[in-house]
Protein backbone atom coordinates (compact mmCIF):
# COMPACT_ATOMS: atom_id res chain seq x y z
CA UNK A 1 0.00 0.00 0.00
CA UNK A 2 1.42 3.46 -1.00
CA UNK A 3 2.07 5.79 1.39
CA UNK A 4 -0.75 8.45 2.25
CA UNK A 5 1.39 11.41 1.03
CA UNK A 6 -1.25 14.01 0.41
CA UNK A 7 -2.98 13.30 3.68
CA UNK A 8 0.16 13.50 5.26
CA UNK A 9 0.77 16.85 3.72
CA UNK A 10 -2.45 18.10 4.75
CA UNK A 11 -2.03 16.72 8.43
CA UNK A 12 1.39 17.42 9.65
CA UNK A 13 0.92 21.53 8.98
CA UNK A 14 -2.65 21.51 10.39
CA UNK A 15 -1.42 19.93 13.77
CA UNK A 16 1.43 22.06 13.77
CA UNK A 17 -1.14 24.85 13.24
CA UNK A 18 -3.19 23.86 16.17
CA UNK A 19 -0.06 23.35 18.34
CA UNK A 20 1.22 26.75 17.59
CA UNK A 21 -1.69 28.69 18.13
CA UNK A 22 -2.25 26.82 21.69
CA UNK A 23 1.57 27.68 22.61
CA UNK A 24 0.81 31.00 24.74
CA UNK A 25 1.71 34.27 23.12
CA UNK A 26 4.64 35.35 25.23
CA UNK A 27 6.57 32.38 24.21
CA UNK A 28 7.45 33.46 20.47
CA UNK A 29 10.98 31.38 20.44
CA UNK A 30 8.58 28.33 21.01
CA UNK A 31 5.76 29.13 18.76
CA UNK A 32 8.45 30.28 15.99
CA UNK A 33 10.21 26.43 16.71
CA UNK A 34 7.59 24.66 16.05
CA UNK A 35 6.35 26.01 12.86
CA UNK A 36 9.69 26.27 11.90
CA UNK A 37 9.97 21.95 12.88
CA UNK A 38 6.70 21.71 11.34
CA UNK A 39 7.06 23.25 7.68
CA UNK A 40 10.75 21.13 7.43
CA UNK A 41 9.00 18.39 8.25
CA UNK A 42 6.26 19.17 5.47
CA UNK A 43 9.13 19.68 2.88
CA UNK A 44 10.93 16.47 3.60
CA UNK A 45 7.44 14.64 2.92
CA UNK A 46 7.40 16.71 -0.48
CA UNK A 47 11.27 15.71 -1.26
CA UNK A 48 10.04 12.02 -0.34
CA UNK A 49 7.00 12.35 -2.79
CA UNK A 50 9.28 13.63 -5.48
CA UNK A 51 11.36 10.09 -5.03
CA UNK A 52 8.60 7.93 -4.78
CA UNK A 53 6.95 9.45 -7.76
CA UNK A 54 7.33 7.74 -10.67
CA UNK A 55 7.92 9.97 -13.70
CA UNK A 56 7.05 7.42 -16.26
CA UNK A 57 4.02 6.75 -15.37
CA UNK A 58 1.17 9.36 -16.61
CA UNK A 59 -2.00 10.35 -14.76
CA UNK A 60 -2.45 10.20 -10.91
CA UNK A 61 -0.60 8.77 -8.23
CA UNK A 62 -0.92 8.09 -4.43
CA UNK A 63 -4.26 8.32 -4.92
CA UNK A 64 -6.43 8.07 -1.60
CA UNK A 65 -10.37 7.40 -1.85
CA UNK A 66 -12.41 6.96 0.84
CA UNK A 67 -16.17 7.27 1.27
CA UNK A 68 -17.17 10.21 3.92
CA UNK A 69 -20.87 10.63 3.94
CA UNK A 70 -22.36 8.30 1.90
CA UNK A 71 -25.68 9.18 1.95
CA UNK A 72 -24.79 12.53 -0.12
CA UNK A 73 -22.08 10.39 -1.95
CA UNK A 74 -19.23 12.51 -0.33
CA UNK A 75 -15.73 10.96 -0.92
CA UNK A 76 -11.99 12.19 0.36
CA UNK A 77 -9.97 11.90 -2.96
CA UNK A 78 -6.63 12.71 -3.19
CA UNK A 79 -4.11 12.10 -6.11
CA UNK A 80 -0.61 13.44 -7.44
CA UNK A 81 -0.33 14.27 -11.15
CA UNK A 82 2.90 15.36 -12.59
CA UNK A 83 2.06 18.82 -13.08
CA UNK A 84 0.69 19.33 -9.29
CA UNK A 85 3.80 17.74 -7.83
CA UNK A 86 6.32 20.53 -8.43
CA UNK A 87 3.92 23.10 -7.08
CA UNK A 88 3.71 20.45 -3.93
CA UNK A 89 7.49 20.47 -3.77
CA UNK A 90 7.29 24.37 -4.31
CA UNK A 91 5.34 24.78 -1.70
CA UNK A 92 7.20 22.86 0.31
CA UNK A 93 9.91 24.92 -0.17
CA UNK A 94 9.01 28.31 -0.14
CA UNK A 95 7.42 27.88 3.28
CA UNK A 96 10.09 27.21 5.65
CA UNK A 97 11.99 30.23 3.82
CA UNK A 98 8.98 32.15 4.52
CA UNK A 99 8.81 31.32 7.75
CA UNK A 100 12.73 31.43 8.56
CA UNK A 101 12.30 35.17 6.39
CA UNK A 102 9.84 36.33 9.36
CA UNK A 103 11.97 36.81 12.34
CA UNK A 104 10.89 40.54 11.70
CA UNK A 105 7.39 39.49 13.54
CA UNK A 106 7.39 40.19 17.22
CA UNK A 107 3.44 40.41 17.84
CA UNK A 108 0.99 37.80 18.42
CA UNK A 109 3.74 35.30 16.93
CA UNK A 110 1.71 32.31 18.05
CA UNK A 111 -0.87 33.65 16.04
CA UNK A 112 1.11 34.84 12.63
CA UNK A 113 2.90 30.90 12.49
CA UNK A 114 -0.30 28.95 12.96
CA UNK A 115 -2.03 31.18 9.85
CA UNK A 116 1.21 30.70 7.55
CA UNK A 117 0.91 26.96 8.61
CA UNK A 118 -3.03 26.63 8.26
CA UNK A 119 -2.46 28.32 4.59
CA UNK A 120 0.62 25.65 3.93
CA UNK A 121 -2.48 22.74 5.12
CA UNK A 122 -4.61 24.72 2.26
CA UNK A 123 -2.47 23.29 -0.61
CA UNK A 124 -4.50 22.95 -3.77
CA UNK A 125 -3.81 23.29 -7.34
CA UNK A 126 -1.89 26.34 -7.70
CA UNK A 127 -3.78 29.69 -9.24
CA UNK A 128 -2.50 32.74 -7.82
CA UNK A 129 0.17 33.69 -5.99
CA UNK A 130 0.91 37.52 -4.31
CA UNK A 131 4.17 38.18 -3.50
CA UNK A 132 4.52 41.71 -1.14
CA UNK A 133 7.65 43.33 0.61
CA UNK A 134 7.52 46.03 3.49
CA UNK A 135 10.87 47.15 2.40
CA UNK A 136 13.19 48.16 -0.84
CA UNK A 137 15.82 45.99 -1.44
CA UNK A 138 14.47 42.49 -0.11
CA UNK A 139 14.91 40.85 -3.35
CA UNK A 140 11.16 40.47 -4.31
CA UNK A 141 11.34 41.04 -8.09
CA UNK A 142 14.35 38.55 -8.22
CA UNK A 143 11.49 35.71 -6.40
CA UNK A 144 9.03 36.87 -8.67
CA UNK A 145 10.78 36.12 -11.64
CA UNK A 146 12.31 32.96 -10.51
CA UNK A 147 9.03 31.81 -8.98
CA UNK A 148 6.57 32.45 -12.09
CA UNK A 149 9.82 31.05 -14.49
CA UNK A 150 9.20 27.89 -12.27
CA UNK A 151 5.84 28.10 -12.62
CA UNK A 152 5.88 28.41 -16.62
CA UNK A 153 8.14 25.48 -17.19
CA UNK A 154 5.08 23.08 -15.83
CA UNK A 155 2.20 25.69 -16.85
CA UNK A 156 -0.84 24.17 -19.29
CA UNK A 157 -1.17 27.49 -20.69
CA UNK A 158 0.65 29.94 -19.00
CA UNK A 159 1.80 32.21 -16.11
CA UNK A 160 0.78 35.69 -15.61
CA UNK A 161 3.12 38.09 -13.91
CA UNK A 162 1.26 41.32 -12.93
CA UNK A 163 3.75 43.98 -11.75
CA UNK A 164 1.80 46.24 -9.19
CA UNK A 165 4.84 48.00 -7.66
CA UNK A 166 4.60 51.68 -7.71
CA UNK A 167 7.78 52.56 -6.02
CA UNK A 168 9.93 50.81 -8.59
CA UNK A 169 8.30 48.52 -11.01
CA UNK A 170 11.41 46.56 -12.57
CA UNK A 171 10.12 43.73 -13.72
CA UNK A 172 9.35 44.64 -17.56
CA UNK A 173 13.08 46.17 -17.77
CA UNK A 174 14.11 42.58 -16.14
CA UNK A 175 12.65 40.69 -18.63
CA UNK A 176 13.41 43.31 -21.91
CA UNK A 177 9.34 44.31 -21.80
CA UNK A 178 8.38 47.61 -22.44
CA UNK A 179 6.39 49.29 -19.85
CA UNK A 180 4.75 52.13 -20.96
CA UNK A 181 1.74 50.44 -21.62
CA UNK A 182 -0.19 48.14 -18.60
CA UNK A 183 -2.83 47.83 -15.89
CA UNK A 184 -3.67 51.33 -15.65
CA UNK A 185 -4.50 51.58 -19.58
CA UNK A 186 -5.97 48.64 -19.07
CA UNK A 187 -8.87 49.27 -17.15
CA UNK A 188 -9.23 53.00 -18.43
CA UNK A 189 -10.07 51.36 -21.83
CA UNK A 190 -6.80 52.78 -23.51
CA UNK A 191 -5.90 49.47 -24.29
CA UNK A 192 -6.59 46.09 -25.47
CA UNK A 193 -5.67 42.83 -23.70
CA UNK A 194 -2.96 42.20 -26.22
CA UNK A 195 -1.52 45.50 -25.98
CA UNK A 196 -1.37 45.42 -22.39
CA UNK A 197 -0.16 41.97 -21.82
CA UNK A 198 3.79 41.01 -23.10
CA UNK A 199 5.28 38.00 -24.03
CA UNK A 200 8.65 37.28 -22.57
CA UNK A 201 11.40 35.03 -24.00
CA UNK A 202 10.85 32.24 -21.12
CA UNK A 203 7.97 30.23 -22.91
CA UNK A 204 4.71 30.57 -21.36
CA UNK A 205 5.34 33.43 -19.13
CA UNK A 206 3.76 36.43 -19.85
CA UNK A 207 3.67 40.00 -17.48
CA UNK A 208 0.94 42.31 -17.17
CA UNK A 209 3.21 45.51 -16.12
CA UNK A 210 1.03 48.93 -14.26
CA UNK A 211 1.72 50.78 -17.00
CA UNK A 212 2.04 54.42 -17.03
CA UNK A 213 -0.80 55.22 -14.02
CA UNK A 214 -0.25 57.94 -11.91
CA UNK A 215 -2.61 55.65 -8.98
CA UNK A 216 -1.02 53.32 -6.75
CA UNK A 217 -3.06 50.22 -8.36
CA UNK A 218 -2.10 48.24 -5.49
CA UNK A 219 -3.97 50.11 -3.50
CA UNK A 220 -7.46 49.60 -3.41
CA UNK A 221 -8.53 53.37 -1.94
CA UNK A 222 -6.52 54.80 -5.25
CA UNK A 223 -8.60 52.52 -7.31
CA UNK A 224 -11.69 54.17 -5.57
CA UNK A 225 -11.16 57.14 -6.34
CA UNK A 226 -10.51 56.62 -10.31
CA UNK A 227 -13.08 55.59 -12.43
CA UNK A 228 -11.10 53.34 -13.94
CA UNK A 229 -12.50 51.27 -11.54
CA UNK A 230 -15.89 50.64 -13.02
CA UNK A 231 -14.78 48.86 -15.43
CA UNK A 232 -12.09 46.44 -13.75
CA UNK A 233 -14.45 43.41 -14.05
CA UNK A 234 -15.07 43.28 -17.51
CA UNK A 235 -11.55 43.16 -18.64
CA UNK A 236 -9.65 41.11 -16.06
CA UNK A 237 -12.53 38.49 -16.41
CA UNK A 238 -10.91 37.08 -19.94
CA UNK A 239 -7.76 37.31 -18.17
CA UNK A 240 -8.20 35.14 -15.59
CA UNK A 241 -10.07 32.48 -17.79
CA UNK A 242 -6.81 32.66 -20.05
CA UNK A 243 -4.63 31.63 -17.55
CA UNK A 244 -5.91 29.50 -15.36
Amino acid sequence: MAFPYGTALLAVPAAGAVVTAAIPARKAAQARAVAIGTSLVALALSVALLVDFNKAEAGYQFVESKVWIKALGIHYLMGVDGISLFMVVLTGLLFPIALLASSHVEKKVNAYFAVMLTLEAARSELRSVMLVSALPGEGVSTVTLGLAASMADVARQGVLVIDLNSANPSLADRLGLRGDVGLGELLAKDATRAEAIAESDVPRLFLLGRGRASADLSQPSSLARTPAVVVLPAPMKPIRARFR
